[in-house]
């Protein structure tokens, strides 16, 4: 994996509100990234976005089909809460989208009520679900919080390093084989994902919210998915909503 430092240089709050303005960083954007993929002989490079910059990665990923990335990572996202992670994930234009949000951040409000495209997903998250977009919320963070070396290890690196996607998709497919064994809906399992060296991973649900425990436990059982011992997860099976750790 090679870097690509990207500086959009200053740009002010009276920027932010120039449509001409954010046209013309947007155009630089695309330019960079026309390079990087020439450059780098890699078709769909990931990128790590803040604040405006995900104003600059988002839009492309949007408005032009013919952009495609690996992994989007974005913090502190002026993007629209409503931006179309499902259908854009579903396509396979991004493989995977981390969005990190800070309860403390008031940027994006401000964004979002000065720019009539943005939002504030660097707040509030993404309403759109996905298996292949995971949202992380942290009540104490504000704008730029994010930046610290422990953060980048163990939230960023982890992402942009292993091929989660093919674990969600080969999950996905454990949990529908599972579901026809049992004649039980899909939405009735929860699951919840751990990496071999016992940090949380997340859950991975199916349309429904996860339910991190259930009542009436039809099975709980440990299994290794995306190869090797990279990847361990816990399984509670549901006929019933509760309290019911596994």
């Amino acid at each position: 994996m090679l870097p690509y430092p990207l500086d959009y240089g200053h740009f002010s709050a009276l920027d932010l509100l120039s449509s001409r303005a954010r046209e013309k960083k947007l155009r630089w954007l695309r330019e960079q990234m026309d390079f990087i993929r020439i450059d780098s002989g890699d078709p769909e490079p990931s990128i790590v976005a803040h604040s405006f910059g995900t104003y600059l990665a988002g839009k492309p990923i949007r408005d032009f089909p013919g952009q495609y990335f690996d992994k989007v990572i974005l913090v502190g996202s002026i993007l629209p809460t409503n931006f179309p992670w499902k259908n854009l994930l579903a396509s396979g234009q991004v493989q995977w989208v981390l969005n990190e949000f800070g309860g403390l951040d008031i940027w994006p409000k401000v964004a979002s009520r000065l720019v009539a495209d943005a939002g504030d997903a660097g707040t509030k998250g993404f309403t759109d679900k996905s298996p292949f977009l995971v949202q992380r919320g942290y009540d104490g963070f504000g704008h730029s919080s994010y930046f610290v070396d422990s953060h980048y290890q163990k939230q960023w690196l982890p992402t942009l390093m292993q091929n989660r996607r093919q674990f969600a998709e080969q999950l996905r497919d454990r949990v529908t084989m599972m579901a026809g064994f049992l004649r039980i809906s899909e939405q009735q399992i929860s699951v919840q994902v751990f990496l071999s060296d016992g940090g949380f991973q997340g859950g991975v649900h199916l349309g429904s919210p996860l339910r991190f425990g259930c009542r009436g436990v039809l099975l709980c059982g440990v299994f290794g998915l995306g190869g090797g011992t990279a990847w361990v997860g816990v399984m509670c099976l549901c006929v019933d909503s509760d309290v019911c750790v596994c």
